[in-house]
């Protein structure tokens, strides 16, 4: 003991040997009688964090199907083919304006989604058609849609009724085979008093199927759905989930829409949450040993690690020659400096050993980080200008798919000065948003923008849709960033029109502030926001960290135009506000931004925008 204490006195090999012997020692056991506990104390948040992700990523698939189905049926009931079929007092009127939907609407969306078992609508007068995929069980003859016990409940909606069915009105085709449980969606469309009817489209459940597949973390996990009731609509594991079922039920799974919880007796956790537009639950079940095996195996691995590293370390310590500390010294001083903000100082290399190595290697660290600080303030603008290109660079091809079926619907009719003037205006808007080189134009041209979009769905919706445009004096040359009205007014058309089926008026002014910034005021005669949306989109609009936000949008709207706006012009005066109309028959949209010039070295010419 005497010998190693004065070796640690006089040698600093020894006192390194001491240490780091000491030091692993420590960590290993400190690891060997804690890493049990701390184990079992994370592992159940581990399993939460990683089932609600999943539980999350699921659901958006979910969602995304459900509003695709949503408009579906919304695009059927703004056609003019389903008035007409409301309409019809003939057998024949009604069997034409049927076979219009299938051919432009019902076919090709059930083609694309094989899940749809049937499509059927009925009107104010008991009158119904049916629609039924040929690959798919057959309808019953015998059936009807005035039958079903759930149409005393449905009313007017904007969100369509899902409920569950039986197959019991379904016969089997050939070795086709239907599930337990179908799914029904339905919705009523009122357009007068006296023209009124009801959508409804059966689904088979597979794709909700094969989503939830996807929420099993382990091969014996369970991933299942349950309605508000408590009945059961899918599951990986359908023997499992039936006993499994009553004790989720027993501890809260429908108390609230999402949290997680553990059944001791069983040893398993439980992870749910509610699916978009419906009362269901999307529910994980992951059993405790499953998880806790692998990370009994992380443990062990660990500790063996840490072993094997205790004995490489001591080994390489009593290996490490004896080296003069004045240039440890010497190195220590330079770091010192350097943490004093003096980055010019550099270490004098002496020797060829690994202290002249790290010597070395340091002294290239100081001119890699004078170089990265260099560098550091070019990629701040970059990246500025990077996301504000990014998020410009959205568009939602939504009207452009429209205004091209338009274009085909007249063609039939062989109308050709409203095809050249409709190709124009749809010509003219790819041009403009596709040249990325121009972010900022004139207000005048942003304007023509919008009217040639105005005029393509004008053209699609007729006299359901008017609008005017009111340019303040002195606006039409102040400088805007590209792209920012069009958003807006699309909004205004697909919740004003398309959703409700009601004539729309879009009314679109600029003027001047005092304080020298551009207004744009957009305002529709449509619902306007419920209450809770509008909480909502003016919550996210005070946001301010536009770069944080920008992985959330998922396509070009109100909250993509606002945080374009913020990282272009850097004012915290630029942006949107929201609101109802006072008079509470619409919506009021208000784009606000400075009146200066483009930024430096951005050129703003394009070529003139018309409709013809």
């Amino acid at each position: 003991m005497k010998t190693l204490t004065s070796k640690m006195a006089t040698s600093l090999k020894w006192k390194l040997t001491v240490m780091f012997f000491s030091v692993i020692l420590l960590i290993v056991i400190a690891i060997a009688v804690f890493s049990y506990e701390e184990s079992s104390r994370s592992i159940k948040s581990d399993i939460e964090r990683f089932s609600t992700q999943i539980l999350k990523e699921s659901n958006l698939n979910l969602e995304r199907y459900f509003r695709e189905y949503e408009q579906f049926l919304a695009n059927m009931a703004a056609s003019s083919s389903y008035r007409q079929w409301l309409k019809a007092n003939e057998v024949s009127e009604r069997i034409n304006a049927f076979n219009s939907l299938k051919d432009n609407y019902i076919h090709s969306f059930a083609t694309m989604h094989p899940e749809i078992l049937s499509v059927t609508i009925l009107n104010k007068n008991g009158n119904e058609n049916s629609y039924t995929l040929e690959r798919e069980p057959a309808l019953r003859y015998d059936y009807s849609m005035k039958n079903e016990v759930w149409m005393p409940g449905i009313t007017i909606s904007k969100e369509m009724t899902m409920l569950l069915s039986s197959n019991e009105n379904y016969v089997e085709l050939g070795n086709d085979s239907i599930s337990d449980t179908i799914i029904t969606i339905v919705k009523k469309y009122e357009f007068t008093s006296d023209l009124h009817g009801y959508i409804k489209m059966d689904i088979a459940p597979r794709p909700i199927q094969a989503i939830l597949s996807e929420t099993k973390m382990d091969a014996n996990g369970i991933g299942l759905i349950v309605d508000e009731q408590g009945m059961l609509i899918a599951s990986t594991d359908s023997e499992h989930a039936a006993g499994l079922l009553p004790s989720l039920l027993a501890n809260g799974l429908s108390a609230s829409g999402e949290g997680s919880f553990f059944l001791k007796d069983s040893s398993q956790m439980v992870t749910y949450r509610s699916i978009a537009k419906t009362d269901w639950r999307i529910v994980s079940v992951v059993p405790w040993h499953a998880v806790a095996r692998s990370i009994y195996r992380v443990k062990n691995a660990t500790i063996l690690i840490a072993l094997i590293g205790l004995a490489v370390g001591m080994v390489l310590v009593v290996l490490v020659s004896e080296s003069s500390t004045r240039r440890l010294k010497k190195l220590r001083g330079v770091m010192s400096q350097t943490g004093l903000n003096n980055l010019e100082v550099r270490v004098d290399i002496e020797g060829r050993d690994e202290i002249a190595d790290v010597s070395r290697v340091y002294n290239k660290m100081l001119d890699n980080l004078e170089s990265s600080l260099k560098e550091l303030n070019q990629s701040r603008t970059s990246r500025q200008e990077a996301v504000l290109s990014a998020l410009q660079s959205q568009i939602n091809s939504h009207f452009l798919y429209n205004a091209l079926e338009s274009i085909k619907f007249m063609a039939y009719l062989a109308n050709q000065d409203d095809i050249v003037k409709t190709t124009l205006a749809l010509s003219d808007m790819l041009r403009y948003v596709s040249n990325y080189r121009n972010t900022c134009v004139p207000l005048q041209q942003e304007i023509q923008y919008v009217a040639n979009y105005l005029h393509i769905m004008q053209t699609q919706y007729g006299e359901e849709l008017t609008y005017e445009i009111i340019q303040g004096a002195g606006t039409n040359e102040i400088f805007c960033l590209k792209a920012v009205i069009q958003p807006i007014v699309e909004n205004s058309i697909r919740y004003g029109l398309e959703q409700t089926g009601q004539q729309l008026f879009v009314r679109i002014e600029t003027a001047l502030t005092p304080e020298d910034y551009l207004m744009i005021r957009i305002c529709d005669t449509g619902p306007g926001f419920n209450g809770e949306t509008l909480a909502r989109l003016k919550d996210k609009l005070q946001q301010n960290n536009a770069g944080a936000h920008y992985r959330q949008l998922s396509n070009i709207g109100l909250l993509n135009v606002h945080y374009r706006l913020r990282v272009y012009y850097e004012d915290e005066q630029a942006g949107i506000t929201i609101s109802n109309r006072m008079d509470h028959h619409g919506a009021e949209v208000i784009i606000t931004l400075p009146n200066r010039p483009a930024k430096e070295g951005e050129s703003v010419h394009e070529p003139n925008l018309d409709c013809g």
